[in-house]
Parts: C-alpha cells; sequence; structure tokens
C-alpha cells in the first residue's frame, strides 16, 4: 500500500508496473488533493490536470515503449474520471493518442450503435483496449441506459409480479365462488371415474369438483412469468437468432453437398470432353456456404450475447426486488425466512436463474435441431439413417430420467445448503462470543458435517452429469458408425457427396447433444431455486401507510387518533418495550400530538410503556390500524441503537450527502465527537468494521446523532440517544446538539429519554402508559398534578442540572472557529495520511500443463472404437469432477477454517456479506459451475489437438499456420482478459 502526503509527488517516467504507485507513459505528476485523500490529481507533461479516483485493483500501464510493439496501443491512457457521475460513454482513439468524446452521462453506446456495431459488438472495442492499455476503474465503465437501470427493472417486475398475484387472486376467488367451470375434457374425465364408484356417483363427482377447485384448479402468481413481462422482448430476441444460427448451420452440409456435385459434375464433364456447369455456379456456392458460416456464427454469438444480458438484467431485478421485500418483512414472515435464507437466495439461488437464462433456448432448440438433422439424413441416407436415429430413440429416455434424478438430488441438498449457511451467518455475527469461550472447533465439526451432507448430492449430480454428457459426446458418432455401416451393407454405390455432407450433419449433432445435458440441469437447478424464491415473495410484507410530508403543514408534526399494532409474534421496543404475545398483539392506541415548529417535545414512560413503538408507528414502521400522521418537513431519526456502516467515520456522517466543509465540522463539535478523532488512527478516515466493533457504544451513537444533525431535516426524532454515553457527555449533547444545533436553529425535535432531569427544558411532555398517552403538559403542569409524570421524576431523578449552564447555549461560531481548526488537523489525519493508494501486486496467471487427449478417428474406424471412446469420455468426465468435488470439499473447509482462526481484527474490517459471498455463491460456483467448465475445457483441448495431430499427419506444413493461429489466439484472449478480469472485480466489490 502505498501512502501519499500533503503536497507530495510522484514522478514517473516510462511505462512498466510500480509498486508504490502508477506509473504513466512519458512525464507525469500525481499529488494527493487536501480535501479528498480518495481523489488524487494527475498532472500530464502538456500541463493539464484531472481528477483520479483511486480504487483498488491491480494497477497497469502497457504503453508502446518500442516501434516494433505492434500489438499495444499506442498512446497514453487518459486517467479514471474523478467520480461515478462523470462515468462516460465512449473513449475513442484519434492517430496515436487517446482522445475523450462523445463525453455524455445519458446512455450507453449500445443505444446508439449501428446494426453492423451491434452484429459484430465493434461498439465495445473502445473500453476493451482501454483496458488493454490500463487497469479498469469503477467511473470507467459507461452507464446503463435508463431502462436498463437496476430501479426500472424491479419497479417493472414488481408491478408484473403483484398484476399476476391479483389475477390469481382474483381466479381463485371465482373459482371458489362457482365462478368458474371446468372444461369439457375435464368433465368428461371425472364422470368416467366418478362412473366406477356405482351408486355413490354424485358423490365421488362432487369431491373431484371440490378438491379440483381447492387445489388443482387453483392458480399461482409465476416469477418466471413476471421477468418475462420485464424482459422478454430481449429474451425471446436471442432464442430468435438461435433459430436463425441453427438453421443457417444445417444449411451448410447441403451445400457442401452442392459443391462436390458440382466439381464431380465439372469433372465427368471434362472426362467426356463436354462443357461442365458454369464455373460462376460454383463460386456463387462458395461464397453462399461463407455467408452462411458467417450468419450462423452471428446467429450463435447473438444468442449467447442476448441471453448471458438477459441473465444480468434479470439478476439486477431480482436481487433488488428481494431486498424490497426483504426489508418490509412482517414479523410472522421473519420466522420462517431468516436472513441467512435472504443471502442464500441472492447469492445462489438467483445466480442458478441467471445461469438457466444462458441455457435455457438450448433446452428446446437441442430436441427441435436434433429431430430436423434426423430428417435430413433419412432423405441422404434413406433407411440406413433409421440405425442410428433409433440409437437416439433409445437413449433419449435415459437422459431425461437422469435428469429428473438430478433435480431430485437438488432439491434435498439445497435443505443442507440453506442449514450451512444459516448456521455461518449465526456464527460469524457472534464471533467474539465463540471466541471468548473459544467455541471454534465445535461450530467447525458441525459445519463440516453439514457440508458432507450436502457433497454427497453435489457428488452424485456430478456423476449423473457426466454420464449425460459421455452420453452426449459420443452419440453422433455412434449413430454416425451405425447407420454407415447400415448404409455400406444395404447400398451398393457409394455417394462420396451423400456420405461427406451425412458426416457433417452428424457432427452438427455433437453441440445439441452437449448442450442438451447442461440445458436440462440449468433448467432444473432455476426450476428449484424458483420454487425457493416463490416462498419469499408470496410472504407477507408491510403495507403500511406512507409518510405524509407537507411543508405547508402548520405543525412539524400532526398525529391524529392513530392507533400501531405490531404483529401477532413481534416482540420489539426499547428494552422491553412494546411486548406483545400470539394472542394480544402490542398497541399504541389514540394517540394525538400536535407539535409546534422549533419545539423540543419529550416522550417518557416506564419501560415496556411504547415509547420506540410510538416513534416506529410514526416512521411508518409499525402497523398503523387507525388515524392519521403528517410532517411538516424532512424528517431526521437517530434509532436507540446506532446503526453502522462497514465504512469510514465520514461516510458514515455523510450517508450520501455532499460533503460541506464548514457544516461537517460544526456537527462534529456538536455531536462531541473531536475528542474521538484525534485519538483514532486516520482521524475521520478511520475505517470503522462491521457494526461498528471496533467503536466503543458512545462513540458509534454519536456518529449516529452527527449524521442525524448533519441530514439537516425539519423534523428530528431521537431514541434514547444518551443511553449509551457518558452522564458529562450526554450533558454536552444535550446542550450542543439538541439544543443549540436542532431547537434553537427552530428545528422540532421529539425525544425519547429515561434522562428526566433534561424535561425541564423541554417545550412539552408526553407521558406514555402502556401503549396510551397517560399524561401530557409542560414540566411544570405535570409536577404539580402529582400524576404518573410526578411519580417518575421522585422515582428516577428529576431536574439537577442548573438551568443557567443548560440555556446558555447560543455560543457564536467564531468561539468555536478556532477549537475546530485546532483539533481538525489531528482528527482529519492531516499528519498521518491524506490519501491512500493501494496498488495489489498483480498475479502471475497460473498456466497449468495441458492434458493433450486423442479422440479424433478415421471413417472405418471400428464399432467397439466408438464405444471406447464413449466409455474414455465418462471416466474422463468422472475424473474431472472428483478433482472438482477435492478442490470444492477442501476450499470450503480450509477457508472456513481459516475465517474461524482469524484475529478479531479480520472481522472488524472485513464486512459479513463479503464472507457469506464466498461460502456462498462462489462455493456454489466450484460445486456446479466448475466441474462442467473443466470437462468441456479439457475435451475441447482434446478435440483441438487431436484434430491438428490427424491433419498435421496428412498435411506437414499445417502445423506452421497451427502455431500462428495459436499465438493470435494467445493475444486475443490476453486482450479479453485485461478488461474481464477487472470488470470481474469491480462486480465483487460492489456486492
Amino acid at each position: 500500500m502505498a501512502t501519499l502526503r500533503v503536497g507530495e509527488v510522484v514522478e514517473k517516467e516510462g511505462a512498466g508496473r510500480s509498486n508504490s504507485s502508477p506509473s504513466l507513459s512519458g512525464k507525469a505528476s500525481i499529488r494527493a488533493k487536501e480535501e479528498n485523500a480518495s481523489v488524487l490529481q494527475v498532472h500530464d507533461p502538456t500541463g493539464n490536470s484531472t481528477d483520479v479516483q483511486l480504487d483498488f485493483g491491480n494497477v497497469t500501464i502497457r504503453a508502446r515503449s518500442s516501434w516494433w510493439k505492434f500489438w499495444i496501443p499506442n498512446g497514453t491512457p487518459p486517467p479514471p474520471p474523478a467520480s461515478l457521475a462523470d462515468a462516460p460513454v465512449c473513449w475513442c482513439y484519434a492517430r496515436a493518442r487517446l482522445v475523450e468524446s462523445l463525453f455524455s452521462h445519458e446512455k450507453i453506446p449500445l443505444s446508439t450503435a449501428s446494426l453492423a456495431s451491434m452484429l459484430t459488438y465493434s461498439w465495445v472495442t473502445p473500453i476493451m483496449r482501454l483496458g488493454y492499455q490500463r487497469t479498469l476503474q469503477a467511473a470507467d465503465l459507461w452507464k446503463l441506459d435508463h431502462s436498463h437501470s437496476t430501479a426500472v427493472l424491479a419497479s417493472t417486475f414488481d408491478e408484473a409480479w403483484s398484476r399476476r398475484k391479483a389475477n390469481a387472486e382474483d381466479w381463485n376467488a371465482q373459482l371458489g365462488k362457482g365462478g368458474i367451470q371446468p372444461n369439457s375434457l375435464r368433465r368428461l374425465y371425472w364422470f368416467i371415474r366418478a362412473m366406477r364408484a356405482g351408486r355413490n356417483y354424485s358423490l365421488r363427482y362432487a369431491e373431484l369438483d371440490d378438491h379440483w377447485r381447492q387445489f388443482d384448479g387453483r392458480q399461482h402468481p409465476s416469477i418466471s412469468l413476471a421477468l418475462n413481462d420485464t424482459i422478454g422482448f430481449f429474451f425471446w430476441s436471442g432464442g430468435m437468432f438461435k433459430v436463425i444460427g441453427d438453421t443457417l448451420q444445417l444449411m451448410g452440409p447441403l451445400v457442401v453437398k452442392a459443391i462436390i456435385n458440382f466439381a464431380k459434375d465439372r469433372e465427368a464433364a471434362k472426362s467426356r470432353g463436354e462443357e461442365g456447369p458454369s464455373l460462376g455456379i460454383g463460386f456463387a456456392m462458395a461464397v453462399g456456404l461463407f455467408l452462411l458460416t458467417m450468419g450462423s456464427s452471428i446467429g450463435q454469438h447473438q444468442f449467447f450475447w442476448r441471453s448471458m444480458i438477459t441473465g444480468v438484467l434479470t439478476r439486477a431485478a431480482l436481487i433488488k426486488s428481494l431486498y424490497n421485500r426483504g426489508m418490509n418483512l412482517t414479523a410472522k414472515a421473519r420466522v420462517s425466512i431468516s436472513n441467512s435464507d435472504l443471502m442464500n437466495h441472492i447469492s445462489t439461488d438467483i445466480s442458478r436463474i441467471d445461469n438457466c437464462a444462458q441455457w435455457f433456448h438450448a433446452a428446446w432448440t437441442a430436441p427441435i435441431q436434433i429431430i430436423v438433422c434426423l430428417i435430413v439424413l433419412l432423405f441422404q441416407l434413406g433407411p440406413s439413417a433409421l440405425a442410428g436415429f433409433a440409437l437416439f430413440v433409445i437413449i433419449a429416455p435415459i437422459q431425461e430420467r437422469a435428469m429428473a434424478q438430478q433435480f431430485q438430488i437438488r432439491k434435498r441438498s439445497t435443505k443442507y445448503t440453506d442449514e450451512r449457511a444459516k448456521t455461518l451467518l449465526e456464527v460469524l455475527g457472534s464471533m467474539r462470543v465463540v471466541k471468548y469461550f473459544s467455541y471454534e472447533e465445535p461450530f467447525l465439526q458441525r459445519i463440516f458435517t453439514i457440508r458432507r451432507n450436502e457433497l454427497k448430492g453435489v457428488k452424485n449430480i456430478l456423476i449423473s452429469q457426466s454420464a449425460n454428457v459421455a452420453i452426449a459426446f459420443s452419440m453422433p458418432v455412434l449413430a454416425a458408425t451405425l447407420a454407415f455401416v447400415t448404409y455400406t451393407h444395404v447400398t451398393r454405390g457409394f455417394d462420396v457427396a451423400v456420405i461427406f455432407s451425412s458426416l457433417s450433419l452428424f457432427s452438427l449433432l455433437r453441440q445439441p447433444m452437449m448442450f442438451l445435458p447442461r440445458a436440462l440441469s440449468a433448467t432444473s437447478d432455476a426450476r428449484s431455486a424458483l420454487s425457493r424464491l416463490h416462498k419469499v415473495f408470496e410472504a407477507e410484507v408491510r403495507t403500511g401507510h406512507a409518510l405524509v410530508v407537507d411543508p405547508e403543514l402548520k405543525w412539524a408534526v400532526q398525529v391524529d387518533r392513530a392507533t400501531f399494532e405490531w404483529e401477532e409474534i413481534s416482540e420489539k421496543g426499547d428494552g422491553a418495550d412494546g411486548p406483545g404475545t400470539s394472542s394480544t398483539p402490542f398497541r399504541v392506541q389514540n394517540i394525538v400530538m400536535h407539535v409546534h415548529r422549533g419545539s423540543l417535545v419529550a416522550v417518557v414512560g416506564r419501560v415496556g410503556s411504547g415509547k420506540s413503538s410510538l416513534l416506529l408507528g410514526l416512521l411508518g414502521e409499525m402497523r398503523r390500524v387507525s388515524g392519521n400522521v403528517a410532517f411538516g418537513g424532512r424528517v431526521a431519526y437517530c434509532s436507540q441503537t446506532a446503526w453502522i456502516q462497514n465504512a469510514s467515520v465520514q461516510d458514515n456522517i455523510l450517508f450520501g450527502q455532499a460533503y460541506n466543509k464548514e457544516r461537517y465540522w460544526r456537527v462534529i463539535e456538536q455531536a462531541s465527537l473531536l475528542p474521538d478523532l484525534e485519538v483514532l488512527l486516520d482521524g475521520d478516515l478511520t475505517e470503522i468494521g462491521e457494526k461498528g466493533v471496533n467503536l466503543s457504544g458512545g462513540q458509534k451513537q454519536r456518529i449516529n446523532i452527527a449524521r442525524a444533525l448533519y441530514y439537516d431535516a425539519d423534523i428530528v426524532i431521537l431514541d434514547d440517544p444518551f443511553s449509551a454515553v457518558d452522564a458529562h457527555v450526554g450533558k454536552a449533547l444535550f446542550r450542543t446538539a439538541i439544543l443549540g444545533a436542532l431547537r434553537n436553529q427552530g428545528k422540532a425535535v421529539i425525544l425519547v429519554t429515561h434522562a428526566l432531569h433534561f424535561l425541564s427544558y423541554c417545550d412539552f411532555i408526553y407521558t406514555l402508559h402502556n401503549g396510551l398517552i397517560a399524561e401530557q403538559g409542560t414540566y411544570s403542569e405535570l409536577v404539580e398534578a402529582n400524576g404518573e409524570f410526578a411519580r417518575l421524576d421522585r422515582e428516577f431523578g428529576g431536574n439537577d442540572t442548573d438551568p443557567q449552564e443548560v440555556l446558555q447555549t447560543a455560543v457564536p461560531t467564531e468561539d468555536i472557529e478556532e477549537k475546530i481548526e485546532l483539533a481538525k488537523g489531528r482528527a482529519a489525519g492531516t499528519g498521518k495520511l491524506e490519501g491512500k493508494l493501494m496498488v495489489k501486486e498483480q498475479p502471475k496467471a497460473a498456466k497449468s500443463p495441458a492434458l493433450t487427449l486423442w479422440s479424433g478417428g478415421r471413417k472405418s474406424t471400428l464399432f467397439n472404437l466408438r464405444v471406447t471412446q464413449s466409455i474414455f469420455t465418462f471416466v474422463l468426465g468422472l475424473s474431472s469432477d472428483i478433482f472438482s468435488y477435492l478442490v470444492s470439499q477442501n476450499l470450503h473447509h480450509d477457508g472456513v477454517f481459516n475465517i474461524f482462526h482469524a484475529p478479531m481484527s479480520f472481522f472488524d474490517t472485513t464486512p459479513m456479506g463479503r464472507i457469506i459471498g464466498v461460502f456462498g455463491k462462489d462455493i456454489d460456483n466450484i460445486d456446479n459451475q466448475l466441474p462442467v467448465s473443466l470437462r468441456m475445457l479439457i475435451l475441447t483441448i482434446s478435440n483441438v489437438l487431436g484434430a491438428i495431430v490427424i491433419i498435421t499427419v496428412v498435411e506437414h506444413y499445417f502445423i506452421i499456420v497451427a502455431v500462428f493461429i495459436a499465438i493470435g489466439y494467445q493475444y486475443f484472449a490476453a486482450y479479453y482478459r485485461a478488461s474481464a478480469r477487472e470488470v470481474k472485480r469491480l462486480g465483487k466489490f460492489s456486492l
């Protein structure tokens, strides 16, 4: 990690990699800015300066230092934009230098790309080139079109889901009332079944009708159909391109047959001394074959691209919608849907739906492609093709049975996945207690036991998939062998054109046969995931009234005869505030409050009287049964238990608001945070661990108060803000924050507190007892009334504070300015760290030796060699599955072991969501995606190397061409990986 102090300049000359700072081609300087430690100022040789937002990642810059390095783009790459708000739409190159252009912030280039650019993906070239020249940062990435933004997608999906849910409920209501009648075929089926009952015909028919109305005939809203309403066009357009690509691909062998026949006819005519077919016809067919190949390639890749984009959009819509529902689940629903369940749905189930979007079209187009190929082969080879066709007929039911078994195994295995995620989340959330009592080993053994049960299902699925892939990979070869053996015995002639085109058709069967098992597997996984998500979307959510904010309202807060109620099983409140039972849920009843603007109103009562429940009811977090609530301006809420982000102190206070230096430091002073910032390592830039684990309770509460002050709301609601602070700090907070920064500045304040000695300075007081307002009035009125408030005042203390001391709150700004300036340097970490530049050492790409396997054969290969190939493919797939199984098992065990034995400082600085993501989505990918990818890699390498060997044996000079092809492929792969790797990294940090 490199540290840049204020005013420090780092100059680098030349190109390459630096362990301390990014290096630039030519001569440039990087200077840390004083006001924002996350921004650097880069000066290029021409004197221009650009603000650079720092980011984690490998900082690498490639520049053409020699003329012969033609593969490296010429020119100096620009620095990334200063912030995500300045994200570009396009970068383009002009001659030898990079020029920024089209710097519009509205649309991604795809939205304005031409048809040719869209089909060839040339619109993405600028960002790929920039990524090859230097490390991509988040601000480099283009902004999405508005219609593809997460908010719009989630909103559209929620509307579609609500519409389909309403339609299903309406259908079910009509069904129960008898307004919907079964169709004729169903009634005929019931009649036949009822006739078997003899005399009890009417009773049996009525039972069947009743069962249909209660179970079979009922409709349920579909998540998949709601997704179809949201992004259906993009999804089905991918399927259309798949059909076009497959059609053009199937036409290729027929054109090849025509070309061979054309060559035979010309040769025959030449031998007879006659004029053969025109050479132009041959050229036309060759051009046609080229266009068919290009069209097929474009169609196939448009299908893959659109399917993957569909998966990304689906993921965005579902995650946003799931988060929204998770935030609004009722207490009753949370009993069956825990936070670990929601995390598992987001990290695992939605990923499976994303994966299915990429393979779904192959599940229905592959059978059609296979059938069409077999029909064409039937016309080509005649009845001989039926021999190969019979093999497909025999194998198809076996594959279908295997897929059904995989679905059942997956369904059982996901139960252990949920249990493992839930246990891990509970342990991580209580890791400090676990370490106090040295409970790491018992919990490790518990998680390992659950993991072993989960891996049993994973192993069975992998074995089934290996068998399916072996069958799919070998079926075309076996079918071709059977068909040609039969063809040579049935026919006397041997037509080269027929044989060659038939071989091409059999070869085309390999892709759908290989895609079909993976597509069916992905579909079954998505089906299981959708059924699990359905439980969340069907769960009960809060449907409370929306907050009413009316700036023209006479009162700051107006509550008219409002009643708030917790759910039946809720147990919530301040301390024991708001208890309830399953039969009598706790209520805050018949509340009437009118809070003047600029007034300080206190809400007091014994523990369990409903004070916190009242505040949550006002904010809409508790179900309102009756009455009205309205606010006269913006509202800020400071909870009793401080909510702290895993971010810096400054980010926690700003909470997304724009940084205003004067207001920010004034709030720091008012919240009594200056002494705390002085002792923190990096002042207000100190990173706070998850849930504020590296802060004391008082520090967290003061940050909570500072956040509410900085928001500059018209109404501030404070729930016992002094509960976690010392007495003298609480006194200072009341004087500077509540009185000085809020009430004296015209803000309305609603304060729940047990510090009764502050109540004499409140303008109005409400006393709660068992969810009802027992008393209300000024402090003197309530004391004189000698009621509930007076008893509280006598029992728990009274006003022991000198009024003159507290009332002196209007401290001039000049008096505190000098104090702020003296402490601000230490608090902000000026003398320690003003700029942070973290550069990770770029890991070297590990290159494992390729496994070279020969899997080719000649046309005359015997049938037993084909069978041997099937067995070999199965064993190869099984070996890769066992390897992946062991990798997954060891990575999970070692990872969990290391996490459990990590020091508490690790948990203080690492978000729990990131850890859960590793053991959720990443482990799921290793369990399910790694074996498939590894198997396909080995088989593809085997095919390619086998083909190279065979072609080289026939044509020796081909090996020279193969070497140049390999070099070119390596370059394009590196060109792609440079950007793809960084985009994936940025995606990880955005979770």
